[in-house]
């Protein structure tokens, strides 16, 4: 495990009822960045933007950010040395989950990758519209637990204790997360969640992802945690069209959105998608998005 305890998570002002978007990164450009910084802004969201960096963080990062409205939080990394190969994947929640346990007031909370997701509409807003009486959304995948016998499937039959357990649990759609948000609390706690069963799981597939995909269908985060289908707009991912994807599927994806002037819509409302995940995987959205986003 590697030895981040000594971060020290800011303590903000002025943040009671406010909402806060959180994204943890590690040796991305600001090329990489600058579509979700910038949609983000162009969103009409007002809470605290948040972005943890450290020392593998590329020049211009810091600035950008900051110039946008950012607030920007440093950690320092120590070397990756679990045998878990997605480490970082994982350690990342340590960092986001200090910092809302060290800033109770917060009233929603929103976790995105920040590479590959850009704001179409103010999150808020669809929390706000959506999320009651739930507690978190989290993005679906659009198949099966069943279906991706390469990456969700075994990592969450890795986890499951007993044939039995997995036999419910891959009926699930899957969930990823690149896409996430809710009540603040509840997403700390799923979030100390996650990093815990990672540390407590020594097994080189025992990921961020499969954690919470075990979590969510599992007491007590199922009575709490929602799956928004596709038309209800809260996020879209490719999983199925982009390269890396490709042959791992077992059943068709449900849901692909549709791509117009720059937007993604859902395909069955014709209305915008509040977040859009792995956007970069198809090269004609990521063209668009990124032109779209270019300041």
């Amino acid at each position: 495990m590697m030895p981040i305890s000594a971060f020290n998570a800011p303590k903000f002002d002025g943040i009671d009822g406010k909402d806060v978007t959180l994204a943890v990164v590690y040796d991305m450009s600001w090329d990489d960045l600058r579509p979700y910084a910038v949609s983000l802004v162009r969103s009409g969201f007002t809470g605290l933007k948040i972005l943890v960096v450290d020392q593998s963080t590329r020049p211009g990062v810091r600035e950008n950010f900051t110039r946008l409205g950012f607030t920007v939080v440093e950690r320092i990394t120590p070397p990756l040395t679990s045998n878990q190969w997605d480490e970082f994947g994982w350690t990342r929640f340590y960092y986001a989950a200090a910092i809302l346990r060290k800033n109770p007031g917060f009233r929603y909370a929103i976790w995105t990758d920040a590479r590959d997701v850009v704001f179409q509409m103010n999150p808020s807003t669809w929390i706000e519209q959506n999320l009651d009486p739930d507690k978190i959304a989290i993005e679906g995948l659009g198949h099966t637990l069943a279906a991706c016998p390469i990456h969700n499937g075994p990592w969450v039959q890795l986890l499951s204790s007993t044939l039995e357990e997995w036999n419910r649990l891959k009926m699930f759609e899957g969930v990823t997360t690149g896409t996430f948000a809710g009540d603040a609390k509840a997403m700390q706690s799923f979030m100390d969640s996650v990093y815990s069963i990672c540390c407590r799981v020594k097994h080189p597939n025992s990921t961020d992802q499969g954690a919470m995909n075990y979590l969510t269908r599992t007491f007590p985060y199922n009575t709490i945690i929602r799956v928004p289908t596709p038309q209800e707009g809260f996020s879209v991912v490719d999983a199925g069209e982009g390269p890396a994807w490709a042959n791992t599927f077992t059943e068709p994806v449900k849901g692909m959105p549709t791509l117009e002037n720059g937007v993604l819509l859902s395909s069955e409302t014709k209305l915008p998608i509040a977040m859009a995940h792995l956007y970069t995987r198809v090269a004609v959205w990521r063209e668009a998005i990124h032109k779209k986003y270019s300041e």
